[in-house]
């Protein structure tokens, strides 16, 4: 089993971004990243780790 972590920072001084949402486990470290967006769109990138490349 993998074990995932989700830690949200919120954007107050930003003018384009409203929230980050870093998204890591315990094998492969940061795996992913969702970035809101003020005007409501998402934003969502995975992070290939090069352990599995």
């Amino acid at each position: 089993m993998v074990k995932t972590i989700r830690v949200e920072q919120l954007m107050d001084d930003d003018p384009v971004i409203k929230k980050v949402t870093f998204i890591g486990n315990h094998k492969f470290g940061l795996v992913g990243l969702i970035h809101e967006l003020k005007d409501g769109k998402i934003i969502q990138t995975t992070i290939l780790p090069w352990a599995i490349m």
